[in-house]
């Protein structure tokens, strides 16, 4: 089994959360992508516009009904700082058998040097990497030596992203 673990803010969690979500976890074939809801940030200097388990209760009820997408409140439950490091450790105790692909935009795996215990991701799960525009990728060829194994880009239609139908999120979960 591969699973997909997509952490962030998600404050609050919108349609380009979940067509990202969704697109990454048909295009790496994956069978499950957890949208981790971050209980406390370390690296975030501000806080949350909503508290976590309001966060916690949309990405819930934004994946109802997908059969790949399901939401994770780990790191809403469990006390101090929200690592990656111990979400992996966790899903891994959880899932000896399974693979673990953590997906990272690239705004967050320019950061992913700083990550407590960084080189202990790495070696959790494998990183997939991905950008919802094109820009300059020189900042990245660091990641892509030392974590990153795949980088992948895509596109979003603006519209989709202010679409109520959920037709073309249907299609992805």
């Amino acid at each position: 089994m591969r699973i997909g673990i997509f952490g962030g803010s998600f404050d609050p969690i919108h349609h380009g959360h979940l067509i990202a979500a969704a697109s990454l976890g048909e295009a790496l074939k994956l069978d499950e992508v957890r949208l981790v809801v971050a209980g406390r940030q370390p690296l975030k200097n501000t806080g949350h516009g909503a508290a976590a388990e309001y966060r916690a209760a949309m990405v819930e009820l934004a994946v109802r009904g997908s059969t790949r997408l399901t939401a994770s409140r780990v790191e809403v439950t469990r006390a101090g700082p929200s690592y990656t490091v111990d979400t992996l450790r966790g899903f891994r105790a959880e899932r000896k058998d399974a693979e673990l692909v953590l997906l990272l935009g690239a705004d967050a795996a320019k950061e992913l040097p700083r990550w407590h215990q960084a080189d202990a991701i790495r070696d959790l799960a494998q990183i997939e990497v991905f950008e919802r525009c094109f820009q300059d990728l020189a900042q990245l060829q660091h990641l892509l030596v030392n974590y990153i194994f795949f980088l992948i880009f895509f596109a979003v239609e603006s519209d989709v992203l202010i679409s109520d139908d959920h037709q073309m999120l249907d299609q992805y979960s």
